[in-house]
């Protein structure tokens, strides 16, 4: 009986010692299964991640693409607001745009260099605006210079925006509005609002407001505007002072006062 306990109590420990084996082996592969698992999974997430960077990259540059063709397709074009909405066709509303130019304005403007005319949005009970593509850059600078002579006319013409431009320079009319309330220097430029600190402030600066598409988001820029006449004096004032004043370390005073200047 003894024999048979003892030769029991063996095969016992010789599962028991297998089990922990296939178990050991088990975990082994396990392992190695995971961890081949998590590498193809992270090659394949840092493939997806590179095609993303990519599609991200190209989409920008398209952005941008696409926002200097818009910029470039209006740049010789002008918007005619006021003209009366009486016109029976092309040619009519060619001829009176002319007319408006050179009778009006007085700009010695050929039918030629318009390249095209026509009116901008629905029809309603007030005159559409009409855009003019002119054929020449020119052409359109020589007739914004004498846009004035349009005053109490009821007539008056603007440079033409592309759609994307136009809903940036809304939101940055707000803005503009809000600085002038508050004494400050401020007027749009394309698509940036430039806002000028109030006069007197000794610490007047220019800040650029920009909507543009690389940028999708409201940057501010600041620049100084110290008048410099006023640095001159400034500058000559401090270096007075240096001289009834003994400082160590000469030229890290010196360049402090300027910077400071």
């Amino acid at each position: 009986m003894d024999e048979i306990k003892i030769l029991i109590t063996q095969m016992k420990k010789d599962i028991d010692s297998k089990f922990s084996l296939m178990e050991l082996q088990l975990s082994q592969m396990e392992e190695k299964i995971t961890s081949k698992v998590n590498t193809h999974m992270n090659q394949k997430f840092d493939s997806l991640n590179k095609d993303l960077q990519d599609i991200r990259l190209r989409l920008e540059n398209q952005e941008k693409r696409l926002y200097y063709l818009e910029k470039s397709n209006v740049e010789r074009n002008l918007v005619f607001f006021g003209v009366p909405e009486n016109d029976k066709s092309y040619l009519d509303l060619q001829e009176k745009i002319l007319h408006i130019i050179v009778q009006n304005m007085n700009v010695p403007v050929q039918m030629t260099e318009i390249q095209s005319v026509k009116r901008l949005g629905k029809k309603e009970n007030k005159p559409r605006p009409v855009s003019v593509t002119l054929t020449t850059l020119g052409t359109k600078i020589n007739i914004l210079k004498n846009k004035k002579r349009l005053d109490n006319s009821g007539l008056y013409i603007a440079h033409e925006f592309p759609a994307q431009i136009l809903q940036k320079r809304k939101i940055l009319k707000e803005q503009l509005k809000k600085e002038r309330e508050i004494g400050n220097i401020a007027y749009i430029r394309y698509d940036k609002l430039i806002v000028k600190n109030k006069v007197g402030d000794s610490n007047q600066k220019k800040r650029q407001l920009s909507l543009s598409p690389t940028l999708s988001s409201t940057s501010i820029e600041r620049q100084n505007q110290n008048d410099s006449t006023t640095a001159q004096s400034s500058w000559k004032n401090n270096h007075t002072a240096k001289k009834h004043r003994v400082q160590k370390n000469t030229m890290h005073t010196y360049v402090k006062q300027n910077t400071e200047a």
